[in-house]
């Protein structure tokens, strides 16, 4: 019988070339060739791998591409455990110096099929051997052609061809090609093998096997109503005291008879959170499909009253996707129902989902948790939307770059400095213009149009679901990017926060806090004052792929929200202002002719925050922490009024010693009530609360306290110690997060209170007054320690090292080490401030040194930790969330890691912590920028684009987490600068000492440290009010000091520079000649400018202020950060550990994370080194701002050799290259360019860059492309 024939889908992301390099190219010139084998007789034979049977092969005269022959391979069995593989093999010689390109035809017959979807079926490898013909380690490449399933008559058999490109190591000497079959049947035959030799910059990126499952279980499609054999595809999960009905209704359906129903009438949030749940129970608990995009739909009915017990709690339905081997969650979706969905007749929620490749579960988790009422769902249903598509991006070509893995150890980078230049804008919309709209079907929905920022139009988004739908030109091949114009004066508006894109099947599965983040976050501080700033979107290349224009939907949305679906709420206000969107195929959005700039002012001197009540910064320090320290005091349970409050019934005496957060009203009930009170009031979220205490026993030993060596102090603090005592949990902690109330005694129940923030005062305040406690004899007497009165009373020394002993195990024992590294770092300062509290009341009681210390380099990144993860980087990157291993920069979390070190190092002394302290210090202060913040001050902003954890915007204003300075007592410049800073924007005077504790506490530990330079620096330290009456001189300082008119900067007048009229305008005759009465009249227009700057006053001229402690220093990215001729110091920072980096190079500002947000399997945070396991991002995560403009985005990034080698991104003109290896492994690079040399910004030295280098760990270039030396 003839056997019909069929050419194979093309696999994910492959180079698809339309024939194979023929000898004839060699005539033309075009490249040298090696060989053709047609197969036919007279030819060299091939190496054969023989067979048992299963598979036939040999030469084939009835199928041919060309001449009388082939060779075939055809499998006759369809055993799936067969992986039999035969094979064919042709070995060559090759050279180090060359590339090799090797092209094959193929034919597939129509009953082609793969048993084993990832490493089965027609193949083609080649491996790289060395002089003794042993396989050089790495050096191997094999690639299995997809199969394709036809209905009836589609079938056609047709030959199609595919190039390979070889890129041979340094020691390879020949090449090793193979072509067969395994783990399959069917039919495949071989023709027209081509090999020529070509040049290295010719070569581009080897296809990639698609992984196809064949599973007999996978469906195109399901329904589920309850109805029939259906209801048993469910299976139920109930908390063991939850009290609820469930199951199948036959009272209420969609459609149908039969509905599934869950019925709660009881709010109980402590029976385990009062949770049922069904999970699909089809096929062992998941729904099995093919790669694609999917309708998932349900219809819903909620049945009032619909009570809630938290905003993330309710009813909710959950769709989760999980890759071949169930290891990783690929998707998460989750829609939990609002109190605004109850008591409406059915409604229908469907949401798009993208099973990309490598995934085919579906799991869908229905339920209710804490929540009352009645939820009924009915009619869910799978359909495809979209299917055959190609998920996995080519991650080697990029706009004027590709990348080759050459082995284990080795990659090679061809250069293209002119392509890189080139324009790679494929399509733009100007939105709010009718023409360019129109050009693009723009339908605008109900968005409204406008004009604002600098006069161009733009569009504002409906309140609720509104949409703009568009249809733009895409690359069909290429890696795509959209980005959005945005008007960067906005901020903080958390009812329209989020933007977001996808297509019109709902391709890109994005969510907060994901890999595919939302596209932008508007967040509490502008993005660029007075500019536009540009989001730049990565496009999945599911969406693009074959394409040339897709049809994209903008939508927003309100506050991020991790329990809804889509990771933010719903909208509720206009949109943020939309003017332009554009296609391109770069990294990094490239201005575009009409795209104006602004003029931010990173700084103004106009915009200072002067003190409130003139006092000195001095001054108003020591008014702020007295005034801080009687506010702790009228909040705790202890005096008078809380002794009369006691007598009267008001309150119960046990609850004596307690410092409440806020406000104490002294008249808190019975015993019963007043355990609620207890945990909301004083001990609180992670045990914030118990925090406040520290700065009131601080003010004891401070000359400048109003209560310095008050003994009423000391009384107070061993009373609130005693509190504690009886507070302590049976194990050893003081916080229960389940049951949310008092734990202590007389019956103790165990803590659970994973991170413990403020439980630290326990022993830092007994360390702080232990000469005074000791002293006064306190320790001797007996105390009531569990509020049991027929146990004996323990001395107070007992009940203390008890009770620090028990902490102490708590905190290192009991608990597990928490994943984030800011958690663990909670821990093991509280852990340290108990251990540093028993030293002085039993040495013999605390831990060894070693056991201490080896726990304290762990949780600092000193050391790795458990699972070989370094939690901050040696550089001093606090690495959210988990470390190393799967973390990186991130503006939110990482300074509180900063912050701990710090701590850790004042409580200890410890060098090494010191060390580490300092460089965490140093680090965050490159991911910072001078600003004018929202309320209009300069400010420092800590740079929240990149983060790794918690994206939110722009930033927030931070000179230091929670300002701890205390850095600079350990020779820190920065957190001297900081400090001065902090002082000199006015920050002090936004900040308030009187209701923050954790702030009361560190600016006492900062006053310790800079007290006497603050007060030194204050001496004649004047606000805008002393000189008001003499604005000439203010604005001759002011202008001349901040360069804004021309030829002006500090070399004409040095800032401590005598200015008086008569000088200036001598200067302004030099400077401009006949020109200087204008630019004088322009000078004093403006003098309005210099009121609300600080200055000192002399006798008989205005001198410019700057608050000096002496740091001598300026931040990387404060604007008077010059070199000698006025221009903005460039530098370069990398974290190689950490996978960041920050520069300045040309006046622009760029940060970014590299592989950002690489994650490992859920449930292998303290194993050991999951790195085979993890789940590659390849992202690029950026942001770039200068004067005129800014943009973020996530980009296309290749890590060639695996996680935690070597990454490699382009940035527009920038090629960034970072060995970022932890195991201290080299990196041989080849490079090869169109030019001779391009400068490295990081050694500031021009690269050849067609050379071969050993890059050796932790170490980075940056390429500029524009910066280069043509070839001789």
């Amino acid at each position: 019988m003839l056997k019909k024939f069929i050419s194979a889908v093309l696999a994910a992301a492959m180079s698809l070339s339309a024939a194979p390099v023929l000898t004839a190219s060699a005539a033309e010139g075009e490249s040298e060739s090696a060989a053709f084998y047609g197969f036919e007789e007279g030819e060299e034979d091939w190496i054969i791998n023989s067979t048992d049977g299963r598979v036939s092969s040999g030469y084939d005269s009835y199928q041919k591409h060309s001449g009388e022959r082939s060779y075939k391979f055809e499998a006759v069995t369809s055993t799936v455990q067969e992986s039999e593989y035969a094979s064919i093999a042709k070995i060559f010689d090759v050279t180090g110096s060359d590339a090799y390109k090797v092209g094959i035809y193929y034919l597939l017959s129509e009953d082609y099929t793969r048993l084993d979807g990832s490493t089965g079926g027609a193949v083609f490898t080649y491996t790289l051997l060395d002089n003794s013909g042993a396989e050089i380690p790495g050096a191997k490449y094999e690639y299995y052609i997809a199969s394709k399933e036809y209905e009836a008559g589609e079938y056609d058999a047709l030959w199609q061809g595919n190039d390979f490109y070889i890129i041979p190591t340094d020691n390879a000497a020949k090449c090793k090609i193979t072509l067969g079959i395994k783990s399959a049947t069917g039919q495949v035959n071989f023709d027209d093998v081509t090999i020529d030799k070509i040049s290295k910059s010719e070569a581009l990126s080897n296809p990639v096997t698609q992984v196809q499952i064949q599973d007999e279980n996978i469906r195109d499609s399901y329904e589920c109503g309850w109805e029939g054999d259906d209801i048993n595809w469910w299976k139920t999960s109930i908390s063991a005291n939850a009290v609820a009905e469930i199951g199948v209704t036959s009272t209420d359906a969609h459609s149908g008879s039969n509905s599934y129903m869950f019925k709660a009438d009881t709010l109980n949030v402590t029976a385990e959170n009062n949770q049922q749940i069904i999970n699909n129970n089809y096929n062992g608990s998941y729904f099995r499909v093919k790669p694609g995009v999917y309708d998932v739909s349900w219809w819903y009915k909620i049945i009032g009253p619909y009570r809630r017990a938290s905003n993330s709690w309710g009813m909710s339905v959950n769709i989760i996707v999980y890759s071949d081997d169930l290891s990783t969650q690929t998707v998460n979706i989750s829609k939990t129902y609002l109190d605004s969905d109850a008591d409406k007749d059915w409604q229908q929620s469907n949401y798009s989902v993208t099973v990309p490749d490598g995934s085919s579960y579906i799991r869908i988790n229905i339920g209710l948790r804490a929540s009352t009422g009645t939820f009924l769902i009915d009619d869910l249903a799978i359909k495809p939307l979209v299917s055959d598509f190609v998920s996995t991006p080519d991650l080697e070509n990029y706009h004027g770059m590709s990348v080759h893995k050459v082995d284990d150890d080795s990659i090679y980078i061809n250069l293209n400095a002119e392509e890189s230049a080139s324009d790679d804008v494929l399509d733009y919309v100007i939105l709010g213009n009718e023409e360019s709209e129109a050009a693009h079907d723009a339908d605008t929905g109900q968005s409204v149009a406008g004009y604002g920022g600098l006069g161009d139009t733009y569009r504002q988004l409906y309140p609720g679901d509104d949409k703009i739908w568009v249809t733009m030109k895409v690359d069909p091949v290429k890696m795509n990017y959209i980005t959005v114009k945005l008007w960067g004066s906005e901020f903080e508006n958390k009812e329209i926060q989020n933007l977001m894109i996808n297509d019109e099947y709902g391709t890109l599965q994005a969510k907060y806090g994901t890999s595919w983040p939302v596209w932008d976050n508007m967040y509490s501080e502008p993005a660029q004052r007075d500019s536009y700033f540009y989001a730049t979107y990565r496009l999945p290349m599911a969406m693009t792929y074959g394409r040339t224009e897709v049809r994209f939907q903008i939508y927003h949305g309100g506050d991020a929200n991790a329990y809804s679906a889509n990771g933010m709420n719903e909208a509720y206000e206009y949109s943020r202002q939309l003017y332009k969107l554009v296609t391109h195929t770069d990294t990094r959005y490239k201005k575009m002719a009409d795209d104006k700039d602004g003029t931010t002012k990173r700084y103004d001197l106009g915009a200072i925050k002067v003190s409130p009540n003139g006092l000195s910064p001095y001054d108003y320090i020591i008014n702020e922490m007295n005034a801080g320290i009687e506010e702790i005091l009228k909040s705790q349970n202890y005096g008078p009024e809380w002794d009369a409050a006691v007598a009267a019934g008001r309150s119960p005496e046990g609850a004596t010693g307690a410092v409440l957060e806020g406000t104490n009203s002294y008249s808190h009930g019975s015993w019963e009530n007043w355990k609620n009170v207890h945990y909301v009031k004083c001990i609180g979220s992670n045990s914030e609360n118990q925090k406040g205490i520290r700065a009131m026993a601080m003010s004891y030993n401070r000359e400048w306290s109003n209560h310095y060596q008050d003994p009423e102090i000391v009384d107070r603090c061993v009373a609130w110690l005693d509190y504690q005592v009886r507070s302590q949990g049976s194990n050893g902690g003081w916080n229960n997060e389940t049951y949310k109330t008092w734990i202590g005694g007389p019956d103790r129940m165990e803590a659970n209170g994973g991170i413990n923030a403020g439980a630290r005062a326990v022993g830092e305040v007994y360390t702080e007054l232990a000469d005074a406690i000791e002293a006064g004899g306190y320790l001797d007497e007996y105390i009531d320690d569990d509020l049991n009165p027929n146990t004996p009373m323990v001395t107070r020394k007992k009940a203390y090292i008890n009770m620090y002993v028990k902490a102490s195990d708590y905190m290192f024992n009991v608990i597990e080490r928490k994943p984030a590294v800011n958690q663990e770092l909670f821990n093991v300062v509280s852990g340290v401030a108990y251990q540093m509290a028993l030293k002085r009341l039993s040495p013999e009681s605390c831990m060894s040194d070693e056991a201490l210390k080896q726990r304290m380099y762990e949780a600092t990144g000193v050391v790795a930790s458990p699972r070989g993860s370094i939690l901050i980087s040696p550089k001093g990157l606090s690495m959210e969330t988990v470390g190393h291993l799967d973390g990186a920069y991130d503006g939110n979390y990482g300074p509180h890691g900063a912050a701990m070190v710090a701590d850790l190092a004042y409580m200890t002394g410890d060098e090494e912590l010191i060390k580490k302290a300092i460089n965490a210090s140093h680090a965050m202060n490159y991911f910072a920028d001078t600003i004018v913040n929202s309320k209009g001050f300069n400010a420092l902003r800590r740079d929240y684009n990149i983060n790794t954890r918690n994206y939110k915007g722009p930033g927030i204003v931070e000179y230091a987490a929670w300002n701890n300075f205390i850095a600079a007592g350990f020779g820190s410049k920065d957190s001297v600068r900081s400090m001065e800073l902090f002082i000199e924007n006015g920050e002090l005077y936004l900040s308030s000492l009187v209701s923050d504790r954790r702030l009361l506490y560190y600016m006492i530990l900062n006053f310790d440290i800079m007290g006497d330079d603050i007060k030194k620096a204050s001496q004649g330290y004047k606000t805008y009010a002393d000189i008001k009456d003499i604005p000439q001189e203010a604005a001759i300082v002011t202008l001349s000091w901040k360069g804004i008119i021309e030829g002006v900067n500090e070399t004409n007048f040095a800032p401590n520079e005598k200015i008086d009229e008569e000088t200036f305008k001598r200067w302004l005759n030099n400077a401009f000649g006949n020109d200087y009465e204008i630019k004088y009249t322009d000078i004093m227009s403006r003098a309005q400018a210099a009121y609300e700057i600080y200055y000192k006053l002399l006798d008989n001229g205005v001198y410019i202020t700057k608050f000096d402690l002496g740091s001598g220093i300026y931040l990387p990215n404060e604007p008077w950060n010059v070199d000698e001729d006025g221009k903005q110091m460039e530098y370069v920072f990398s974290d190689e550990i950490a996978q960041s980096f920050s520069f300045q190079h040309n006046g622009e500002f760029v940060r970014g994370t590299l592989d950002w947000r690489s994650t490992m399997p859920s449930g292998t945070y303290y194993a050991d080194n999951h790195r085979e396991v993890a789940v590659y991002s390849q992202v690029i995560r950026w942001h770039e701002m200068n004067d005129q403009w800014s943009g973020h985005g996530n980009g296309y990034m290749t890590t060639p050799l695996g996680l935690r080698r070597v990454n490699v991104a382009k940035y527009g003109p920038y090629v960034i290259i970072m060995n970022c290896s932890d195991e201290n492994k080299s990196v041989n690079i080849e490079f090869s360019a169109d030019v001779a040399k391009a400068h490295d910004i990081v050694s500031d030295t021009m690269m050849d860059v067609n050379s071969k280098i050993t890059m050796k760990p932790l170490t980075t270039i940056i390429l500029d492309l524009r910066e280069t030396e043509e070839k001789a």
